[in-house]
């Protein structure tokens, strides 16, 4: 197969990074109620009394998705956008979000948000993740930070190269910049308009039979420490 970072295709090591991929997410399943510790935003409607944070974090998606489903049934744009709304705003915490836009990821078909611009992705991403738990996971700046740099942990290289998105994370941005310096050659990048939907290909591959967001959510939890570890490795210290 022919590479070319014009089209559709797969970038170079794409075989490799998948491998790779698949050995981190099966060594951190085991450890996942341990590592991700994430508060979120819980709605009232939203009934738990125990477990660990992972697990809120599904049934929290699953109690999204059963409102949403709800609201489609009925036919409810006012809904679908309140729903929208507060799983990106109070979940997510991403605020700046015009009504306009809520509105367009309310109304999007789940094709037309998957096979949309990266703009946004970390908004309209977590749509599509409530509408289609089984389907759509989270693309994040934590998410597409950790599937680079675990490539340098289990590979010593990036071969496969995710756009980077901004982020509202300490750690990540004072890394970022210096980590985006060792982005590999064009035939190892994907480019934006194909990056998530290379990032569910992966990811399914990744999990099996098993769910897209126990990928996700370890991507997530580990993104700071592979942040620390990348930085700690390679910026020097200040005197």
């Amino acid at each position: 197969m022919k590479h070319s970072s014009s089209t559709n295709e797969l970038p170079l090591e794409w075989g490799s990074f998948l491998a790779a991929l698949k050995s981190y997410i099966d060594d951190m399943k085991p450890k996942i109620d341990e590592i991700y510790d994430y508060p979120f935003f819980t709605p009232d409607d939203f009934a738990w009394e125990r477990g660990t944070q992972a697990q809120k974090n599904v049934a929290l998606r699953k109690h999204y998705n059963l409102k949403w489903l709800a609201a489609s049934e009925q036919d409810c744009l006012a809904s679908k956008e309140a729903i929208t709304r507060q799983y990106i705003v109070n979940f997510g915490g991403i605020r700046k979000n015009s009504d306009e836009r809520i509105s367009r990821y309310a109304q999007a078909s789940d094709e037309e948000l998957a096979h949309g611009k990266l703009a946004g992705v970390a908004s309209w991403s977590k749509v599509l993740s409530i509408r289609d738990p089984a389907a759509y996971a989270i693309y994040d700046a934590r998410v597409a930070f950790s599937l680079n740099a675990l490539q340098l942990q289990r590979l010593g290289h990036v071969g496969v190269w995710f756009p980077l998105l901004p982020t509202q994370n300490a750690t990540l941005k004072r890394v970022q910049r210096p980590f985006a310096n060792i982005k590999p050659k064009l035939e190892h990048r994907i480019k934006s308009k194909f990056a998530y939907r290379r990032y569910m290909e992966a990811l399914s591959h990744a999990v099996g039979n098993g769910a897209p967001d126990d990928g996700e959510m370890i991507l997530f939890a580990v993104a700071p420490k592979l942040a620390r570890d990348w930085a700690s490795a390679n910026i020097p210290a200040k005197a």
